[in-house]
């Protein structure tokens, strides 16, 4: 099954953040012990692990990339 992932997956108020780095590749298989991006905020950049263990089928948004709170980022295939 595929799952679309946003920010409140993080557990963060968030609003808005700038996409810095990704740390998964397409394809690449996940689990909740890795790191899945980071983005940065109006004080702090911030590191965020992977939500769902699984697949990396897809990545909505590249760095640089000021996102909202209900706009996806990725997509996993979940084990």
């Amino acid at each position: 099954m595929k799952r679309e992932i946003f920010l409140n997956d993080f557990g963060e108020m968030l609003e808005k953040v700038t996409i810095r780095k990704w740390h998964a590749d397409v394809d690449q298989d996940l689990s909740t012990d890795d790191s899945l991006v980071s983005f940065e905020t109006a004080k702090a950049i911030m590191e965020a692990p992977v939500p769902v263990e699984g697949k990396l089928v897809e990545i909505l948004c590249q760095p640089g990339e000021q996102i909202v709170r209900d706009q996806p980022i990725a997509v996993i295939e979940v084990a």
